[in-house]
């Protein structure tokens, strides 16, 4: 066989079978990153909170087509009635009025929970351009400041919401740019991801019964149960936002095995764990939405084996402790809560993973306040 004729046969089958994978990707696209085509996304996202106010055990996340930052929009856009919203990471997301253990309860009578997956300093902007477009704005805007979370670019996620960060840069008169290019890369070379195409035929195998169930109502409201055991093999958005994890995950609370070794989006910028500058835009930040609401920082603490465990992580959390304690002082900031267990009661049975304490572990957080 002629080799050059080989190679061309090759290299139209690869570029047959990325172009088959891109496509699958795009239209099935389990996890709504890419852009539909023909939908009216602002509708779309009020038929969502509105379908998630009127839930009594809220909306089962898998039968429903929108991202997760879409979903948090939908609730920061159009709900009404709370006097609290909570923008984070997913330290926070747990975080609900409807669940028995009750967060927050001395500054948070009733609350919206806007935390998501990877949520960094960009949908602090964002989000808080949300709360400042919805006529029905809350009080208190609580801030979930993870260890990350004094410096731009920790995260991509935040790119789908980039049109709500560009806006309040715009009211901020923020000349500064902050590019994300690592988004939109992410999104191209997640077109061809092998993972990403076993999600997508995951979710076209699904049994007729699901796509029945879907045609009849755009968002499946869960059924009754105990929100603190969680569904089996679901996860649920609760009626105010907050996230209810799988009833295995939810079971599985102590049993993380790790050494302790951990060092998630833990990195210097010039040679510091903060970045002054992204300090100082979050502080613009603050002062132009503190005439309007309340803010509260909160920390949430990490498994004790990782305080016990010698890294830099604990640098990293020691030094991005104290200069949120600073920042608070300087604005005149609540702060609740810390990094370190110890100081707020926290024991390894109350942990998920290295990062993410289960509810038991967060109602304790108000033993450890700073008022400023």
């Amino acid at each position: 066989m002629n080799s050059k004729s080989y190679i061309k046969r090759v290299n139209l089958f690869v570029i047959v079978l990325l172009t088959i994978t891109a496509l699958t990707n795009f239209i099935v696209d389990p996890a709504q990153v890419y852009p539909k085509l023909f939908s009216n996304n602002k509708s779309i996202l009020k038929n969502f909170s509105k379908e998630l106010s009127l839930s009594k055990y809220g909306i089962i996340n898998e039968y429903n087509n929108l991202n997760e930052r879409d979903r948090k929009k939908a609730i920061a856009m159009f709900s009404q009635g709370a006097d609290c919203a909570i923008i984070g990471s997913s330290h926070v997301m747990q975080i609900s009025a409807y669940k028995e253990d009750k967060v927050l309860t001395t500054y948070c009578n009733s609350l919206i929970n806007l935390g998501v997956s990877g949520g960094t300093l960009e949908d602090y902007f964002a989000f808080s351009n949300m709360l400042l477009e919805n006529k029905n704005h809350v009080d208190t805007i609580v801030f979930g400041i993870a260890p990350w979370s004094l410096k731009f670019g920790s995260d991509g996620r935040w790119g789908r919401i980039k049109s709500d960060f560009d806006t309040m840069n715009s009211k901020l008169n923020i000349a500064r740019q902050y590019p994300n290019h690592s988004y939109a890369v992410s999104l191209i070379f997640n077109l061809v991801n092998l993972e990403y195409l076993i999600e997508s035929f995951d979710k076209l195998t699904v049994k007729k019964e699901s796509f029945k169930e879907k045609e009849k109502e755009s968002f499946k409201q869960a059924k009754k149960h105990n929100v603190n055991k969680g569904i089996k093999g679901k996860e649920v958005t609760l009626p105010d936002g907050g996230w209810e994890y799988t009833a295995k995950h939810i079971s599985e609370a102590g049993l993380w095995t790790s050494d302790g070794i951990h060092d998630y989006k833990i990195s210097k910028v010039n040679g510091e764990w903060f970045e002054e500058s992204a300090i100082n835009d979050l502080i613009g930040l603050i002062e132009f939405l503190k005439p309007k609401f309340n803010i509260v920082f909160v920390m949430t603490p990490y498994h004790p084996k990782v305080w016990a465990t010698k890294q830099p992580t604990i640098e990293a959390m020691q030094s991005v402790e104290n200069r949120i304690l600073m920042l608070a002082k300087q604005l005149n900031i609540t702060v609740i809560g810390s990094y370190n267990p110890a100081r707020i009661g926290c024991f390894e049975s109350e942990f998920f993973d290295a990062m993410h304490a289960n509810m038991k572990c967060l109602k304790k957080l108000e033993r450890k306040i700073v008022i400023n």
